[in-house]
């Protein structure tokens, strides 16, 4: 485990866990290394906002890091500015 804490609000886990099985796993997998790097290499900051986002494969994962958290919103009323994002 890194030094970091990643933590998922509970409506973005009921709609993580609504993908399929194999989209999950990826995303998980990358979710969980910003435990040991908030801001991997390709991580954007997104305008205007306290957010970072992440490419995984098709999918864009939204995230903030916070000291040492980092927290997944659901959608984009939970980001100001945000409105036509995709998020998980």
């Amino acid at each position: 485990m890194g030094e970091y804490t990643v933590e998922i609000v509970s409506k973005a886990e009921r709609e993580f866990l609504k993908l399929p099985v194999r989209v999950r796993a990826s995303l998980a997998k990358k979710m969980l290394s910003l435990e040991d790097n908030p801001r991997p290499l390709g991580a954007k900051k997104l305008k205007e906002t306290d957010y970072y986002r992440i490419r995984v494969g098709d999918f864009r994962v939204i995230y903030s890091h916070l000291g040492n958290r980092t927290g997944f919103p659901i959608g984009p009323q939970d980001i100001p500015s945000l409105q036509t994002a995709l998020l998980l």
